[in-house]
């Protein structure tokens, strides 16, 4: 009798007590190569999802975005951009209607405060290469 009441109860608590949060994302080039791989453990649903950062490499630059999923704000970062570097930010909607354009620093904050909650397309234009990014503004 003991011995069933430990074994239900450790089924009732068992599942409580642990919980597996470890999940894995992708990243993929136009060509469908993955080029990147995210794996995030112990981390909880919301925070992992505000944490989760883009990083690619834009005409030998290291360009970094946080967050994807974004509230309010998207920070983008280029590694070693200097003055002689040409590099433009645009952001469309998903109709692709140019929303916001602006020149590029090392370290830039978009603000999407007025925006909608929707997906964007973050465009960057670096030195006549472009590569684009889904923005979610949740």
């Amino acid at each position: 009798m003991n011995i069933k009441l430990i074994v239900i109860l450790s089924f009732l608590i068992l599942p409580l007590t642990v919980s597996a949060q470890t999940s894995v994302t992708f990243s993929y080039d136009y060509s469908g190569n993955r080029i990147t791989r995210q794996l995030y453990i112990g981390a909880k649903s919301r925070s992992r999802a505000s944490e989760v950062t883009a990083v690619e490499s834009l005409s030998g630059k290291k360009v970094s975005i946080h967050p994807i999923l974004a509230e309010s704000k998207v920070r983008v970062e280029i590694l070693g951009l200097t003055d002689a570097d040409i590099c433009i930010f645009r952001i469309y909607n998903l109709s692709g209607k140019l929303l916001k354009e602006q020149n590029a620093e090392n370290s830039t904050i978009l603000d999407l405060s007025s925006y909608k909650k929707d997906c964007y397309i973050l465009s960057i234009e670096l030195n006549k290469e472009k590569k684009t990014w889904k923005i979610i503004k949740d």
